[in-house]
């Protein structure tokens, strides 16, 4: 019998406790609108991502390539850093982001995530790199965000994504683009 109360506990919990969810783009984009005085490039930019992990059911939430990629975009095109997103190879510019590290704490009433992105920025005619920069990133979540904790660590997940592209943004404000 205690056996079958422990099982029934167990399983009660482990349902209360969701399924972990990947982190979505769209809340890890960040949204500006370009001064206008901004540097703006006439060109596309084609980004590649790497690092990044998929959410697996059994695992905690994480941030997938893909995904990372698409808030990026979003962000660069919403800043009006780039006119346009490139596919394959093209002229303008190749951005590059690699996921060097996304610290997650297993379990946490606070959730802090910590995230430290390297970017690399190429003009694609002449091969010249034109940016380097290693970001690194948190953001905390509290039971006062919710009370489901795998909830929490994809809102603390997309919370550092999006301060991180956010501080990429200012640093390429600072960057000459044509």
């Amino acid at each position: 019998m205690k056996i079958q109360t422990r099982l029934t506990t167990l399983l009660a919990v482990l349902t209360l406790a969701g399924c972990a969810a990947p982190a979505d783009p769209g809340a890890m984009a960040v949204r500006l609108t370009p001064a206008a005085d901004a540097k703006r490039s006439s060109q596309g930019v084609r980004i590649s991502v790497l690092g990044g992990r998929q959410t697996s059911q059994l695992g905690p939430s994480s941030i997938a390539d893909e995904d990372f990629a698409a808030a990026l975009g979003r962000s660069l095109l919403d800043a009006g850093v780039f006119r346009r997103l490139e596919q394959g190879e093209a002229s303008g510019y190749g951005l590059r982001a690699v996921i060097v590290n996304l610290e997650q704490p297993w379990f946490a009433l606070r959730t802090k995530v910590e995230m430290e992105v390297s970017y690399s920025l190429t003009d694609q005619v002449s091969g010249a790199e034109v940016w380097k920069q290693t970001i690194r990133s948190s953001y905390t979540t509290t039971p006062l965000d919710t009370l489901d904790g795998m909830a929490r660590l994809r809102l603390a997940n997309e919370g550092a994504a999006r301060r991180n592209i956010a501080a990429a943004l200012v640093a390429l404000e600072r960057v000459p683009l044509y």
